[in-house]
């Protein structure tokens, strides 16, 4: 969030609050933003990807595999290289 890989702020589409960052287990990459809330003695909870709103939101990776990817590329690395360092496919690495 600090390099602006992440978005700093979303927001629920249901009820408009802003939304908290929590940690869980159940995604890959251990964050994820949710808002909970009670009306009328029902409870309501939304949960949207840490991603959402950044350039990976669509992607398969891990956070970790997509940084060790923008490394690589920025550090001037062609496909094939890439692609061996990782061990991902070539389509991977081309999307």
């Amino acid at each position: 969030m600090k390099e602006g890989m992440l978005g700093k702020k979303q927001f629920c589409q249901q009820c408009g609050s802003e939304m908290k960052i929590k940690k869980c287990n159940d995604r890959s990459d251990r964050w994820k933003w949710e808002r909970s809330w009670q009306l009328k003695r029902k409870r309501h909870k939304v949960e949207k990807s840490l991603r959402c709103g950044s350039w990976f939101d669509k992607s398969n990776m891990t956070l970790e595999e997509i940084l060790k990817l923008t490394y690589l590329c920025c550090q001037g690395l062609d496909q094939w290289q890439i692609k061996h360092k990782l061990g991902v496919c070539n389509n991977t690495v081309v999307d």
